[in-house]
């Protein structure tokens, strides 16, 4: 606050006459960026926007991972963050799933993307990942998992010494988009809610 109070020129008490506090500040910042990101276009198949949706987020989340800890710590009821949630829930329903099936599959790429997101984040080597969103895991890298697996007894391992995945790669923008979409391929409308989309288009 001290700072934000510098570069304006003004007390640090003023701020409190337009904000309560930090928070507040955060999800102000937070509502502008998320309105200025553009949603994916309505021609795609359901399945399509919502991995594009999850990419955006994790794509500005990544960039800025001072409001992945926003994130983190409480829910986000900015404006902005409903009407994308709004948008999700309408594209899922046109699609035919029911409010249940909607929500269900909203709550799981909203849930699996922060978490991707903050496992990618956390993992960066660049050293400007904010202290409220790393974790300590050290050594970290292509010099990690290599020298783990090396050690292990085939006898004991012997997937994981045969295979030797490249657990690296697991936090990364390729993968999260496979994460997704792998997710999204188990879920499919129920014919009872595809009967009621239908009816709702004819309206």
């Amino acid at each position: 606050m001290r700072g934000l109070a510098d570069e304006l020129q003004v007390t640090p008490m003023a701020l409190y006459a337009h904000v309560a506090d930090k928070d507040e500040i955060l999800d102000e910042v937070l509502d502008h960026v998320l309105r200025h990101t553009d949603l994916p276009g309505m021609r795609l198949g359901w399945s399509r926007w919502m991995i594009e949706f999850a990419v955006q987020l994790h794509d500005l989340l990544c960039a800025q991972p001072q409001l992945l800890s926003r994130y983190l710590r409480r829910p986000v009821g900015v404006r902005a963050a409903l009407d994308r949630m709004e948008s999700a829930l309408d594209v899922l329903a046109r699609a035919g799933f029911n409010d249940v099936e909607a929500v269900d599959i909203y709550a799981s790429v909203h849930a699996c993307t922060l978490g991707f997101t903050s496992l990618e984040v956390a993992r960066r080597e660049n050293g400007t990942t904010p202290a409220s969103v790393r974790i300590s895991m050290e050594p970290v890298g292509s010099r990690y998992w290599p020298a783990v697996f090396s050690t292990l007894d085939p006898e004991t391992f012997p997937n994981l010494a045969r295979i030797r995945p490249d657990l690296e790669s697991f936090s990364g923008p390729d993968r999260f988009r496979h994460v997704i979409a792998d997710l999204l391929a188990g879920h499919k409308p129920s014919s009872d809610a595809i009967s009621v989309a239908k009816k709702a288009k004819k309206r």
